[in-house]
C-alpha cells in the first residue's frame, strides 16, 4: 500500500480537485489518497465528495501572510502528528512547498512532488512576485517533479530542467465516455433552458480575473451583431460574478447572456452548446478543455493555453487582438461542420489509460 497525502492551498472547486479525483477515482485501494487543505471552513462539498471514496480530510486555517507565524506552527504540529503516516506528500500549490516540505521530510516523509498546474504565478503583479520568490528553492526542497503540460513544466522548472528528463508530464485526463457527446442530453439541456436552434457559446470555470471574462463578454458583444439568435452560458461562480453581472445589464444582454452558476452536470451542458471559448489570460492545460474536446466541441482558447489541446477542433487567438478580430474569427469557426466526435482519448486523455501510468510513478518514487 502507498499512501499519498496531497497538499492543496486552497478547497478545490474545479481545475485541480477534478484532476486529483478523477485519478483517485481510477486507483485500486493499494494507493492512498488524503488531503490537506487550507480554508477558514471546516468542510465542503470536495471534502464530502473525497470522504466517500475513502478520504481523510484534513483542514487548516486559511493561508493568509498576517497568520504566517500561526499558520508555521500548526503545519510543524500537523506533521508531527501524522509522522511516518505516508509514503508521499504531492503538493498542488507549489507556492507554500517552503512551509510544507521540510516538515514533512522531518517527520519521515522523504518523498515530497511539486506539481505545476499553471504558466504563471498570480494575475495579481504583487502576488506573482511574492510566489515566484517563494518558489525559488522549490528544486532543492522537493525530490519529484511534475508537470500537467510540458508549458507549465517549463514555466514553474525552466528549459534546462526540462531537458534533464527530471518533470514527468501527468495529463489532466478524465472519464472520456462521460463526457463524450449524447444528443439525448442536449435535448435534455436545450429543453431545461427553453432553448430552440440558438446558436450556444460557452464559458465554463470559476468567475476570476485570471479567466477573463470581462473580455469574453466584449467577444459575445460583437459575437451577438452578427449572430443574434444566439445565446452566451457563463457557468461557474466567483469572486468577479458581481461585476460581471453589472457589465451584461449595462450592455442590455442579459438575456443572451446566461449565468448558470456553479453546476454539477458538465457533460449535459457541454453535449447541449456549441462551442467553448476561453480567452484566459493564463492556464496550464484546464481540465474543462479536456472534457470539451471529448464531447466534440469547436474549442477556442487565448494563446495562453496550452497547445497540447492541439486538434481539429481547437483553435487558438491571440490576447493581443480586439474583441472585434476574436469574434470575427469565432463566428467564421462556427460555421464549420463538425460531427461531434471525441478527440480526448486520441489525443491520450483517457484516465483508464493515464491513472496506472501515474499508480507506476508512484511506485518509481517509493522504490527509490
Amino acid at each position: 500500500m502507498i499512501r499519498i497525502l496531497n497538499v492543496i492551498g486552497r478547497r478545490p472547486t474545479g481545475g485541480i480537485g477534478a484532476v486529483v479525483t478523477n485519478y483517485q477515482s481510477n486507483f485500486p485501494e493499494e494507493i492512498v489518497f488524503d488531503y490537506l487543505l487550507f480554508s477558514d471552513d471546516l468542510t465542503g462539498e470536495f471534502d464530502n465528495h473525497v470522504k466517500e471514496m475513502g478520504s481523510k480530510v484534513f483542514v487548516l486555517p486559511a493561508l493568509k501572510s498576517s497568520r504566517f507565524i500561526s499558520i508555521n506552527q500548526q503545519i510543524k504540529q500537523f506533521f508531527t502528528e501524522v509522522k511516518n503516516e505516508y509514503d508521499i506528500v504531492h503538493i498542488h500549490t507549489v507556492n507554500i512547498a517552503f512551509l510544507v516540505a521540510r516538515y514533512a521530510r522531518k517527520n519521515g516523509i522523504n518523498h515530497i512532488i511539486a506539481h505545476s498546474h499553471a504558466t504563471k504565478f498570480s494575475d495579481k503583479k504583487v502576488r506573482a512576485i511574492r510566489n515566484q520568490i517563494l518558489c525559488l528553492d522549490l528544486k532543492n526542497i522537493c525530490t519529484d517533479f511534475v508537470a500537467c503540460s510540458y508549458e507549465a513544466g517549463q514555466f514553474l522548472y525552466g528549459n534546462q530542467f526540462m531537458k534533464t528528463g527530471k518533470v514527468r508530464i501527468i495529463k489532466n485526463a478524465i472519464n472520456v465516455e462521460k463526457y463524450s457527446f449524447s444528443e439525448a442530453k442536449r435535448t435534455r439541456f436545450r429543453e431545461d433552458f427553453k432553448l430552440d436552434d440558438e446558436i450556444i457559446f460557452s464559458n465554463i470555470g470559476r468567475l476570476s480575473v485570471q479567466k477573463n471574462q470581462s473580455f469574453l463578454i466584449d467577444i459575445y458583444r460583437e459575437i451577438e451583431k452578427e449572430i443574434p439568435n444566439s445565446k452566451l452560458f457563463i457557468v461557474g461562480d466567483g469572486e468577479e460574478k458581481s461585476k460581471l453581472v453589472k457589465k451584461v445589464q449595462d450592455l442590455n444582454l442579459q438575456n443572451n447572456i446566461i449565468f448558470t452558476g456553479k453546476r454539477n452536470d458538465i457533460d449535459e451542458i457541454l453535449s447541449g452548446v456549441d462551442v467553448l471559448l476561453m480567452p484566459s489570460l493564463y492556464e496550464g492545460l484546464p481540465v474543462i478543455g479536456v472534457e470539451a474536446l471529448a464531447s466534440g466541441l469547436l474549442c477556442i482558447f487565448s494563446d495562453s493555453i496550452s497547445k497540447e489541446f492541439n486538434s481539429k477542433n481547437s483553435f487558438y487567438v491571440s490576447l493581443q487582438e480586439s474583441a472585434a478580430t476574436w469574434a470575427k474569427q469565432t463566428i467564421s469557426i462556427t460555421s464549420r461542420t463538425n460531427s461531434r466526435k471525441s478527440l480526448a482519448k486520441e489525443m491520450g486523455y483517457d484516465i483508464t489509460e493515464e491513472a496506472p501510468k501515474l499508480i507506476e510513478f508512484y511506485k518509481e518514487i517509493v522504490e527509490k
